[in-house]
């Protein structure tokens, strides 16, 4: 997937000027109009940055499209929501992002920002106003139009029809969808979005030179000299290399396990290497099957932790992570990694919607702070 370059940012600008300028009544181009218009950029900058809702819900923006186009399986995927807009009839709002998908039946996506504070019960909740006017422009655009909801505190993203959503009714309830039935009706995997999961753990394998380090017995405490031999990364005790290594660096520094403990190898008085041990919080050694797969996280979550990495007070990312490229992630994983017989144990789950998931009624009626 490639990025269509714009050859003159300033066209941008100028149009910006010209709708800034037909607003104010200004005939010309001049330096003092030109002034006008950047201190007045400056103000609505300033305005805007230094907001949190405004720069939250941009910044979720931004991340869909780095998900989307780091996935790369999507032929095209282009910010709907910009320039003029003439229509006819109802009241129109124009969804974020028109994409297509391989399958190349088009889809209008609006891509939203959800914290769910601690508790799975809070629903995420569009007011019916603001779904009706959506549903309008796809309709007249004649696609489906879907939410992309990004689940903040879990940085996962769900995929979701406006039919999976509990309806509204104008002036009583909003829209809303459970984190769960959310989960359930996820569509992400038309983007081209899976699930990875390798067996636990994996282990991060610091070296120690013996010959050059100073004897360090079990248990004792103090100052030392010590010099690395070198690292390993180990899947459960199989040491990785190649391209086995190479992904599971990515699952390690960009997944959902954490390190869960260290383990120190001695051999008499000599600590020969010190074992950092990932894996879920909740995975126990002495009651988990060494064999079943274990969930490391998605692709779009893997993405999400890369680029929210360097992004934590802009909308844009400092990260330089190579999986931040377009196509990168969407590739990682060779289609044919079984045939490979690699080294790292891995399992892609592709999730289907499930729209007939049910889940235990509750108040719909709670007020709309969107």
């Amino acid at each position: 997937m490639r990025r269509l370059e714009r050859t003159d940012a300033g066209i941008d600008f100028v149009k910006l000027l010209a709708d800034h300028s037909a607003r104010k009544g200004i005939a010309e181009y001049s330096e003092s109009a030109i002034k006008q218009f950047g201190d007045e950029i400056q103000r609505s900058l300033t305005t805007t940055a230094t907001a949190d809702h405004r720069v939250r819900g941009l910044r979720a923006e931004a991340l869909f499209l780095a998900v989307v186009a780091g996935i790369g399986k999507v032929s095209l995927i282009k910010a709907e929501d910009n320039g003029c807009v003439y229509f006819t009839g109802d009241d129109v709002l124009v969804p974020d992002f028109r994409v297509i998908p391989s399958d190349d039946n088009q889809t209008l996506i609006e891509v939203k920002a959800h914290r769910l504070d601690g508790s799975f019960g809070k629903y995420f909740r569009l007011s019916h106003n603001y779904i009706q006017k959506l549903r309008e422009y796809a309709a007249r655009t004649k696609t489906v139009l879907r939410i992309a909801i990004f689940w903040e505190e879990h940085r996962l993203w769900t995929l979701n029809r406006v039919e999976a959503f509990t309806e509204g009714i104008s002036g009583e309830r909003q829209w809303s969808i459970s984190f769960a039935r959310a989960l359930a009706t996820n569509e992400m995997a038309l983007l081209g979005d899976c699930e990875i999961a390798t067996r636990a753990p994996l282990r991060f394998r610091v070296l120690i030179d013996p010959e050059k380090s100073d004897s360090i017995p079990p248990g004792s405490s103090g100052s030392f000299k010590m010099v690395l031999a070198g690292v390993q990364l180990l899947s459960q005790n199989r040491v990785l290399s190649d391209l086995s290594a190479q992904i599971a660096w990515k699952l390690l520094w960009h997944g959902r396990w954490e390190e869960i403990r260290q383990d120190f190898h001695y051999e008499g008085e000599q600590l020969l290497w010190v074992d950092h041990v990932f894996a879920p919080p909740e995975w126990d050694e002495g009651e988990s099957d060494p064999a079943a797969p274990v969930m490391i996280g998605s692709l779009s979550e893997m993405i999400s932790n890369a680029y929210l990495s360097g992004a934590e007070h802009t909308i844009h990312t400092t990260a330089t992570d190579d999986i931040l490229q377009p196509g990168y992630m969407g590739n990682f994983i060779p289609a044919d990694f079984v045939s490979l017989n690699l080294d790292l144990p891995l399992f892609v789950f592709i999730l289907q919607p499930n729209f007939e998931f049910q889940e235990a009624k509750q108040d719909q009626s709670l007020p709309d702070h969107r």
